[in-house]
């Protein structure tokens, strides 16, 4: 184990090496650069980690709710996704592109509201 200075740099690594590291580092942009269109992967890596943590919460959550919960949550946020990126297209003078995510939006809440009401054994969410 290398002695460490107290600014943390071990004394095995020069000056000009250190200048050499940063020169060639990459600027933190790019350091987390994705090689894929869903967050750095392909769809196939996507599909099949977000499969895997299902798995996991279903095996975890073993309870209908649990999927009627995450439903929910996830119609929500593409809703509110889709209303932010309606509202931005006006700002951009893009009324006709508005209107459709706002209508793709009123589509997500419908089917919250249809969500919502099929009633599972000691679900919170219907009266």
């Amino acid at each position: 184990m290398n002695d460490m200075t107290s600014s943390n740099i071990p004394d095995g690594i020069s000056f000009a090496d250190l200048q050499d590291l940063a020169r060639d580092a990459q600027p933190e942009s790019q350091a987390h650069k994705c090689d894929g269109p869903y967050a750095g992967m392909s769809e196939r890596q996507f599909r099949e980690g977000i499969d895997k943590m299902l798995a996991e919460l279903h095996d975890k959550y073993a309870h209908p709710m649990a999927a009627k919960y995450i439903l929910m949550e996830t119609l929500q946020a593409l809703m509110i996704w889709h209303t932010k990126r309606g509202q931005h297209e006006f700002e951009d003078g893009d009324d006709q592109s508005g209107v459709c995510w706002l209508r793709d939006a009123g589509i997500l809440q419908a089917a919250m509201q249809n969500v919502h009401n099929v009633s599972l054994p000691d679900d919170w969410m219907v009266e």
